[in-house]
């Protein structure tokens, strides 16, 4: 399994802080799972700025994989002023 923590407006999206789903081998796969969860989801998926981390650091959809244990993160862009 792995933990997927929402951060910022995702977690309002998602409705909860974290879940825990199997461990996935790509992005598609966790945006599968994802979706399979809430269909609210898909708006977050398609959010061409979403950022994403495994263990804290981060990487693209491309570069993404996730084993058991691990802990995804998701997250709107940062901005600062």
């Amino acid at each position: 399994m792995i933990k997927v923590v929402f951060l910022g407006k995702y977690r309002e999206l998602a409705g909860v802080d974290e879940l825990a789903l199997p461990a996935c081998g790509d992005f598609a796969a966790l945006a599968q799972a994802l979706m399979n969860t809430s269909a609210e989801l898909q708006q977050l998926l398609n959010d061409e700025r979403l950022l994403i981390a495994v263990n804290h650091h981060l990487v693209s959809r491309e570069q993404f994989s996730a084993r058991s244990g691990d802990e995804v993160a998701l997250m709107p862009p940062v901005t600062g002023g």
